[in-house]
């Protein structure tokens, strides 16, 4: 215990530490005015988005009307036409629908839309968007009807619920990380490098609970800029932000079918997988801090490992390097949301094994330290 306070003592004296909370509050600040000076930009991308399939539609209608000219008897470029004409109408209702204060009729239209473009390309007709994103779009406006559920913006949005898990996905796909590494990746290095492991070793200390003190620090560091994420953004986005729901969807790939989560779901399950993950790179800097004895080296070995294990990172195929790769959930947004062969959670057993594997390596490695090495 004495040890971990003494630990945690040396990091509240960094002034990287005062830097790092500064950055995560000026990080969530610029996501809301980013957001802010967005909107206008997203009240007209919907509207380039139908305008742009009018123009698609338009240039098949042309050309239908060419070939009939020619052939004025060939069925199916006749049927062609007509359903690109009722694409074209329904589009223009679409279009006009954007700026009414229902927002349901929107929705209501688009459907409609995909639904003929849908029948459309299954004659023969060429569509601006593939079958599997005219799938995916039904059953994402069919879910937000279904439940009432105003579409917002996926990345823009003001909507509180969804804003605060714009700033979780950052912070659990990458933000953490980076953060982590900038603050304690020299926890361990910084003690050979200023050779003051020789006075830690020569006191009469168990070297398991130096290591011990020093792991627990990182994950306190951890939890404490997760909470200060948490809480910043709560505050920032109740005021600035606008009311929504938790019960967002938020659509995945499970075991080959398209499926949902609420937003909620999805910022629980990035929470944990972060942690974990966090877990075995706090592992790793320790290991390799002990193997190499510099911060440069240590960084270098870091980067390498976790860049063979993206490699290896498979969401869509089984294969036994998925199920036994601890970092198969570096980025966690992609494990929640493809689950065609690993669950998001599957890979959290091997990860802690992993990490306690590689703590009692690093005691044993520091045991066997010579004091004058």
């Amino acid at each position: 215990m004495a040890l971990l306070k003494f630990e945690l003592k040396k990091l509240l004296a960094s002034k990287r530490l005062i830097f790092t909370i500064t950055i995560i509050i000026l990080g969530i600040l610029f996501l809301i005015i980013r957001n802010y000076s967005l909107q206008s930009y997203v009240e007209r991308e919907e509207v380039i988005e139908v305008e742009s399939y009018l123009e698609v539609i338009y240039n098949e209608i042309q050309q239908y009307e060419y070939v009939l000219r020619l052939q004025p008897d060939d069925e199916d470029t006749i049927n062609l036409l007509n359903e690109s004409r009722l694409l074209r109408d329904t589009l223009i209702d679409w279009r006009s629908a954007l700026n009414e204060e229902d927002w349901e009729l929107p929705l209501q239209l688009e459907n409609q839309f995909l639904n003929q473009l849908k029948f459309y390309t299954e004659i023969g007709g060429m569509s601006p968007i593939s079958l599997k994103q005219i799938e995916k779009e039904l059953l994402f406006n069919h879910y937000l009807l279904d439940h009432h559920i105003k579409p917002e913006h996926d990345q823009y949005s003001l909507s509180f619920p969804i804003f605060f898990s714009q700033t979780i996905k950052l912070f659990t796909n990458i933000g953490a990380y980076i953060l982590l590494l900038l603050v304690i990746g020299d926890l361990v290095t910084s003690e050979y490098e200023r050779n003051s492991i020789r006075l830690l070793l020569t006191q009469p200390i168990n070297r398991h609970k130096l290591m011990f003190a020093k792991y627990s620090v990182a994950m306190i560091l951890y939890f404490s800029m997760l909470i200060i994420t948490i809480i910043s953004t709560y505050i920032l986005g109740k005021l600035f932000g606008k009311s929504g729901t938790f019960q967002y969807p938020v659509m995945i790939e499970y075991k080959g079918n398209f499926s949902f989560i609420t937003i909620n779901q999805y910022i629980g399950q990035s929470i944990i997988l972060t942690t974990f993950m966090i877990s075995v790179i706090l592992a790793l800097i320790i290991f390799y801090s002990i193997i190499f004895k510099n911060t440069i080296l240590m960084t270098v070995a870091l980067l390498v490992t976790t860049m063979i294990g993206f490699i290896f990172i498979d969401h869509h195929d089984i294969s036994i390097i998925s199920y036994l790769n601890p970092l198969q959930t570096l980025i966690p947004e992609n494990s929640i949301t493809y689950q065609n062969v690993m669950l998001w959670y599957d890979t959290i057993p091997v990860q802690i094994i992993f990490t306690i594997t590689l703590l009692l390596l690093s005691i044993l490695i520091l045991r066997r330290t010579r004091i004058g090495s």
